[in-house]
């Protein structure tokens, strides 16, 4: 079997970032493989979604999942115990983690996964991506709506699977529900980019 360039950086990337992403990230209230656990399930949602709809979801959509969220890694080495203790309170009080870090920090992780990629060397289209995860609107790169929706089923997928590990139930019913949600966003994301 050959593998592409799309696939050899994809794996390169996967081994490199590994390391990085499985230690426990207290500051943010994960715990040991939480962080890559998450970006592997929205690499994985890029690749779905790529495969489901070639030409609409670039093939970059892999890489740039995995790494969306690498600026947490940096964001939390700055944060100490009083700025920890604000980000969990704004979370229990239902703000977003993006809006409660511009507003106790200043800057968001994903300016700072931006960061990241571009000091990597990493491709302008992926570092724009992962600058505007969370807010695929601000830019015209259709890679950003791609890793946006793919967080989004990331992130639900882990609760699925996770809750289903937990009390050893089926998922399916969970993932049907998800995969409609998901369809609803996805369908108007298309729509914007189409």
């Amino acid at each position: 079997m050959r593998l592409g360039a799309q696939q050899v950086v994809q794996v390169a990337l996967s081994v490199g970032t590994h390391r990085r992403l499985c230690g426990a990230l207290p500051q943010y209230g994960l715990s040991d493989g939480q962080l890559w656990a998450h970006s592997v399930a929205a690499a994985l949602a890029a690749q779905v979604l790529a495969t489901r709809r070639p030409g609409v979801v670039p093939p970059e959509a892999f890489t740039a999942a995995l790494m969306h969220d690498v600026g947490k890694l940096v964001l939390a080495r700055f944060l100490d115990a009083e700025r920890v203790e604000a980000l969990r309170s704004a979370g229990r009080a239902g703000t977003p983690l993006r809006q409660a870090e511009l507003e106790l920090l200043g800057i968001e992780h994903a300016e700072i996964s931006a960061a990241v990629l571009e000091h990597w060397k990493l491709p302008e289209r992926l570092r724009v991506a992962v600058r505007h995860h969370h807010t695929p609107s601000d830019s015209d790169e259709p890679l950003a709506s791609a890793v946006h929706v793919a967080d989004i089923v990331g992130h639900r997928a882990e609760v699925a699977v996770v809750g289903a590990l937990d009390r050893e139930a089926d998922v399916t019913a969970e993932l049907d529900d998800c995969v409609i949600t998901v369809g609803n966003e996805l369908v108007d994301v298309l729509r914007r980019y189409a």
